[in-house]
């Protein structure tokens, strides 16, 4: 088990290793090591957050992306759809959805272990993501068209918490 100053500086070096792939410089950060540290990124045009709080869970860090807003006109339709999607994905320990009670969207959060956690790997999972949202975006996943079957069959195969 890693202590919660090596999973911070995990967290870190994770967070620094995308910023180097991406061709970014590395930003000055100065945070309180006992606050939940966040870094919000794009990938492939859509929104994301990856978060690393230091409470119980300081040996995992989470990916939300930012799916969009909910249709007005179908609401009901499409909540109860992400319900049902959420029912499978949670049985296969996968990818989670919500909605966001501040702006009113839909987002999908995923918990990966910082224990050899790959920042090329993360960021092809990212793009996976970055798919899905963008299938959502046009189907709202209430269509079964093989697009929405194709974006969940694409979801990354990683587990949730060890």
């Amino acid at each position: 088990m890693l202590e919660k100053n090596q999973c911070r500086q995990k967290f870190i070096s994770l967070v620094e290793a995308i910023f180097l792939e991406l061709g970014f410089e590395l930003p000055t950060v100065a945070y309180d090591p006992e606050v939940c540290l966040a870094m919000e990124m794009e990938r492939d045009g859509i929104a994301f957050e990856i978060v690393h709080a230091m409470d119980e869970t300081v040996e995992n860090f989470m990916v939300e992306c930012k799916f969009g807003a909910i249709p007005v006109d179908r609401t009901t339709d499409v909540l109860k759809r992400l319900m049902e999607v959420n029912l499978t994905l949670l049985r296969e320990h996968r990818v989670a959805y919500g909605v966001d009670p501040v702006t009113n969207h839909v987002t999908s959060g995923t918990v990966y272990a910082l224990v050899d956690v790959d920042p090329i790997a993360l960021l092809d999972d990212m793009s996976a993501m970055a798919r899905q949202a963008k299938i959502w975006q046009q189907t709202h996943f209430l269509e079964e068209t093989s697009s929405a079957s194709q974006a969940q069959a694409e979801l990354p195969q990683f587990l949730l918490m060890p």
